[in-house]
């Protein structure tokens, strides 16, 4: 399963939400800490672990988020992991920080419609690919299997 995780601000939570319903029509799993995370769960290690098991990371870039510690240390560790990421900015005129700065965003602030569009047209096509994958590696697997088995006979 193709994996997305959403850094935001608290702020900015009804975006996510909004990005959460827009991905749902495709075969992507998206993870929200709003609501995917249980009560009583660690956030860090939660959100540490879903970070590192994601295949795109998006960041939804805002003022809230520029001055969020916790989106920083997101996006440090979605750096670090080498995890895809896309940066939406949900306002013109702002920087991405510095390490992501030749990275290509995606705007909303003026086609947001279009915008998520184009979002889900691309992360249906990397779920999809990543899908044909899966089912490549799991056929190898299978064949090797069953070739040890009746080898072994």
């Amino acid at each position: 399963m193709y994996r997305v995780f959403v850094s935001y601000s608290t702020r900015d939570v009804e975006w996510a939400n909004h990005l959460k319903r827009v991905l749902a029509e495709t075969a992507a799993s998206v993870f929200v800490a709003e609501h995917d995370v249980t009560p009583g769960t660690s956030l860090s290690s939660k959100i540490s672990a879903e970070i590192k098991a994601c295949d795109l990371f998006l960041l939804l870039w805002s003022s809230g988020s520029r001055v969020s510690s916790y989106v920083q240390s997101e996006v440090f560790l979605a750096r670090a992991e080498k995890r895809r990421i896309l940066p939406i900015l949900l306002e013109a005129g702002l920087q991405l920080p510095p390490i992501l700065g030749d990275l290509k965003y995606l705007l909303l602030d003026k086609t947001p419609q279009a915008a998520l569009a184009w979002l889900r047209k691309h992360v249906s096509s990397y779920a999809d690919e990543k899908a044909i994958s899966d089912l490549i590696v799991l056929g190898v697997w299978g064949f090797i299997g069953w070739a040890i088995y009746h080898g072994s006979k």
